[in-house]
């Protein structure tokens, strides 16, 4: 054991930190033997201090205001290959849904790509998530420094390099909200390279940095990936889902196995047992806990019960529960408070059922319950519903609810019926398996990827500076591209009451910018579209005639048809020319069939089913 050690911004002698730099809420601490002796604010500290004030969704400003921090290097860049993938995170740790999220990535692509996963806090990663970074380290390999104000330039250069030389042309971003060494490196990345970003929403009840930067922002559900649009302003997103395990992986523990965790819990052979976990904020108000409240009335209502909570908490959280709990002595002895654990899937399966947190919701917790065959009920947040993660369970599931009251009612509901809980068990696994085991969610990365790497990109309008949107009305009027509409001129005054349309809530109008290796070649758009009915139409023109005759349009009718699905259109629309031989025989190659003939027999009008 080395005597002095310098880790993690400290130096140790033997086991006593002399000295630490460490960021607080008002700049970067110079430490000596615990005190802080020094206080350094600097343009960083200063910006870091504003974004932890920030309570708007909306970060592109303080996504700019990174960006323009450092300058972008003018060094040569190496190759990038197809067969590679990195990956850029804040922290790690061996408990945590987005930590599960990456692990479960990386091990899935692990035959098929060369991977390597970088990180803002190394040193506090391998202390703190050893079992994590051992099985990661199996697939991928792990690289990344100790982010440090002090010296912010030098070390986002240094990310910066060792991400580029790595060479990987898809980059998956898992960073903490509030990371600005990982957002100042995504920015060079999109200023310098032709990597592609693809950001995971994890944080999704959050106002997140870096997002500016992504060619794709993944979503795990429809109203984060509302939020993202509505209160982000950012349009370049579509629904993943969670990753979870390959069918076969989870252990299923013995009758006998179960039985004996009970006993430790102390749980009788005739009582029953529900249970919930996650982080302290989940359960906790400023000064009160509602859920805590609810769980000290279920425990007056089932004298034979016992709840367990997995939790960390602070000085605060416990005297908030001994408030809520001085009149109930006896029910607060059937209240078993336990740390968060590793081995919280053998906990879950031998609770009766798992008991939503709430006002913040459990995401990747309710997947893995339908994962562990453990039956649960789920609590929604309607006022705030990037708190509120229901959408993860199946569609018009019986057990979820917004009032406490009936959020309760449904807890004994199932307590007091083993069968309707072993029929949600069954329902719920075969979702899993159906929607979020490992495989079946792979297909959608692999498909999204495929997407953005190739050269073809459909960029929405909402995205665009106003001088492009204005100069696609010259593109649409242009001669080659107005021949082929029944309106062959579009005014500036109904160009721009259509722009207005575009940024409606439910907008009936939605359009892309086709993009062909980053240039502007055309526009494909939606229109009609009737959200009751389920039905839209679709049209499409490329203003530039050398990008003609080259797959382009196959591939954007494609696409547009994926589009069309996720709004949950079932039937989708066009009208054509009647002497547009080529496009005709693109839409009818897509599954088109003529629906009828307008206007004197110029034009045809298809229409596709959507199953």
């Amino acid at each position: 054991m080395k005597i002095f050690r310098w880790k993690n911004n400290k130096l140790k002698f033997f086991n006593i930190t002399l000295f630490k730099i460490s960021k607080n809420k008002k700049g970067v601490g110079i430490y000596i033997l615990g005190i802080c002796t020094w206080l350094i604010r600097n343009n960083i500290t200063r910006l870091a201090e504003r974004i932890n004030n920030n309570s708007d969704f909306d970060m592109k400003n303080f996504d700019d205001d990174i960006s323009k921090l450092i300058d972008a290097p003018t060094t040569k860049l190496n190759d990038f290959s197809e067969n590679k993938i990195a990956y850029l995170a804040t922290e790690l740790y061996d408990v945590g849904g987005h930590t599960k999220c990456i692990k479960s990535l990386i091990e899935s692509f692990a035959e098929d790509y060369k991977q390597s996963l970088f990180l803002t806090r190394l040193d506090s990663t391998n202390n703190i998530a050893k079992e994590t970074i051992k099985v990661i380290g199996k697939y991928s390999t792990i690289d990344g420094l100790n982010e440090n104000y002090l010296f912010f330039y030098k070390q986002v250069l240094l990310l910066y390099n060792k991400i580029v030389l790595f060479g990987a042309k898809t980059l998956f971003v898992f960073i903490h909200p509030d990371d600005i060494t990982a957002t100042a490196v995504l920015s060079l990345i999109k200023r310098t390279t032709n990597i592609k970003i693809i950001f995971f929403n994890h944080a999704s009840h959050y106002p997140c940095l870096g997002m500016t930067f992504a060619d794709l922002i993944l979503e795990g559900m429809p109203s984060t990936l509302k939020i993202t649009k509505e209160k982000r302003h950012l349009y370049n997103t579509k629904i993943i889902g969670l990753q979870s395990l390959k069918e076969g992986e989870t252990k299923y523990y013995s009758k006998e196995e179960l039985t004996k965790v009970r006993e430790n819990f102390g749980i009788k052979e005739n009582e029953l047992m529900t249970i919930s976990g996650g982080a302290a904020y989940k359960f906790f108000e400023e000064s009160s806990s509602e859920y805590f409240e609810m769980i000290k009335e279920l425990l007056q209502n089932k004298q034979n019960l016992k709840h367990i909570i997995m939790i960390n908490l602070d000085k605060r959280h416990e005297k908030i529960i001994d408030n809520i709990f001085s009149d109930s002595e006896e029910e607060r002895k059937r209240l078993i408070i336990k740390p968060l654990s590793k081995d919280y899937e053998k906990f879950f399966q031998a609770a009766d059922l798992y008991i939503d947190s709430f006002p913040v919701s459990s995401a990747l917790t309710q997947i893995d319950l339908m994962r562990l065959k453990v039956a649960s009920i789920v609590k929604i947040n309607k006022e705030k519903p990037e708190w509120s993660f229901h959408e993860y369970m199946p569609p018009n599931y019986p057990y979820m609810f917004e009032s406490v009251e009936d959020f309760k009612n449904g807890i004994i509901d199932l307590l007091d019926n083993p069968q309707k809980r072993e029929a949600l068990i069954n329902e719920n696994y075969n979702y899993w398996l159906n929607t979020y085991e490992s495989n079946c969610v792979k297909q959608k990365y692999i498909k999204y990827m495929n997407e953005i790497l190739d050269d073809i990109k459909l960029e929405n309008f909402l995205n665009l500076d106003y001088e492009l949107q204005m100069e696609t009305r010259n593109w649409r009027n242009s001669e080659n591209v107005a021949k082929y509409f029944k309106i062959p001129y579009i005014e500036e005054n109904v160009h721009k009451q259509w722009l207005d349309s575009l940024q409606k809530t439910q907008p009936v109008n939605i359009a892309y910018i086709i993009k062909y290796k980053n240039s502007p070649i055309g526009v494909t758009y939606f229109h009609s579209i009737d959200y009751e009915k389920k039905t839209c139409d679709w049209g499409i023109y490329i203003y530039n005639e050398s990008y003609r005759g080259m797959g382009i349009g196959d591939k954007t009718l494609k696409r547009c048809i994926n589009i069309a699905k996720e709004l949950e259109m079932k039937y989708i629309f066009l009208e054509v020319l009647s002497t547009n031989t080529k496009a005709k025989i693109l839409y009818e190659n897509n599954g088109f069939k003529l629906f009828k003939t307008l206007k004197n027999d110029k034009f045809l009008r298809y229409e596709k089913e959507l199953l």
